[in-house]
């Protein structure tokens, strides 16, 4: 594991004893797990599990919403390979979409009623890592929150990312997925 990567989980990983210790903090934490799949024509075995951390900021509330800006780190990649192939144009077998981690950044809006239920729509930058490769992406995510219970809140996510150029190939990822905010 890169040691971006090490940082950025252990930094995560601290958010909620850091947010306990805040009442009425504009600062939250969600923490999704899911599946999803990749896009893009050099690729076998697109689907697999997913999971994701994000950091957020309520920056600016008014009457209708919040701007709301953060960052998250998230890995995704196949499920288990089989010994099948996929016979690729040149002949070869087309490899198997590689294990993703990333970093990102977002900006969005945060809607609903406070006290209530949420939803969340952001877009930003992100860098994804595999060991074959990286690359800058566009990200997007749309959260719905329900209504916090001891500073808790269930949520469900839908995510997406396009990679302009990895390896040479426009590849697109996506997941959903279920799990909880802290507030």
């Amino acid at each position: 594991m890169p040691i971006w990567t090490s940082l950025a989980l252990a930094t995560v990983l601290a958010m909620p004893a850091l947010l306990k210790a805040q009442s009425s903090s504009p600062l939250s934490i969600d923490v999704t797990l899911g599946g999803g799949s990749a896009s893009g024509s050099a690729y076998h075995r697109r689907g697999g599990p997913s999971g994701d951390a994000f950091l957020a900021l309520r920056t600016r509330d008014w009457s209708a919403g919040s701007l709301v800006i953060g960052a998250n780190i998230g890995v995704q990649g196949p499920f288990g390979g089989a010994d099948d192939c996929v016979i690729a144009p040149h002949g070869d077998c087309l490899p198997d979409v590689p294990v993703f981690s990333w970093l990102g950044g977002a900006m969005g809006w945060e809607g609903g009623r406070p006290g209530g239920s949420t939803f969340r729509i952001m877009a930003g930058p992100a860098f994804f890592r595999a060991d074959e490769g990286s690359a800058l992406a566009i990200q997007g995510r749309l959260v719905l929150s329900s209504p916090p219970l001891a500073r808790i809140s269930l949520v469900a996510s839908a995510r997406g990312a396009v990679l302009p150029n990895f390896r040479s190939d426009v590849l697109s990822v996506w997941s959903v997925g279920l799990g909880f905010r802290i507030h």
